[in-house]
């Protein structure tokens, strides 16, 4: 009950590890947790893939994090609608026909004053 948000994702994470799988799945890993927790559990997801060979399948809404840290995207409605590197899939066009606006990437700014990141 004392931990924070970020560090129950991370024993959650360590639990699923135990057992030493070959494949991770994740939804919505970043809810709940601050901004430079986000960070540091994609860093702890990419260190996996890389040294543990473990493949992370995440569903996420966040599509910073996934342009950020995916390799591959799968843009889902039901059906599968695209999929590819997330430069060819996170793209202004593909966004509006899957969200029916002009949605664009948001970037977190970290460190920035409240003007700044206002920009």
């Amino acid at each position: 009950g004392t931990l924070s948000g970020g560090q129950l994702k991370r024993v959650m994470i360590a639990r699923a590890l135990v057992t030493r799988p070959r494949l991770l799945l994740l939804d919505e890993p970043e809810a709940g947790i601050d901004v430079t927790g986000e960070e540091t559990l994609y860093e702890l997801l990419e260190h996996l893939v890389e040294h543990e060979r473990l493949t992370v399948l995440i569903c996420s809404h966040e599509l910073e994090l996934v342009a950020r840290y995916a390799d591959q995207v799968y843009c889902l409605n039901r059906r599968l609608l695209c999929s590819g590197a997330p430069d060819q899939v996170l793209t202004p066009e593909t966004l509006g026909s899957l969200y029916g606006a002009a949605p664009a990437v948001y970037h977190h700014r970290h460190g920035s004053s409240p003007a700044e990141t206002a920009r």
